[in-house]
């Protein structure tokens, strides 16, 4: 378990720039874990690249070869 205590510099900063760029701010349950939610969208970035190469690479359902 690790923790994180910001110092007052730190604190100042998320002050002034969180009412402006709240939205790149993502809120966690205490339950979640952070790794889990990287590797999920890391995931979902991958498919996204993949059907992308499919569409790409000239994809024909009807050929079956």
């Amino acid at each position: 378990m690790w923790s994180f205590t910001g110092i007052r510099d730190f604190k100042r900063m998320v002050g002034q720039t969180y009412p402006q760029e709240w939205k790149k701010y993502v809120m966690v349950d205490n339950l979640v874990r952070v790794s889990r939610l990287f590797r999920k969208e890391k995931f979902k970035d991958f498919k996204k690249q993949e059907t992308q190469q499919i569409i790409e690479d000239g994809y024909d359902e009807f050929n079956l070869d």
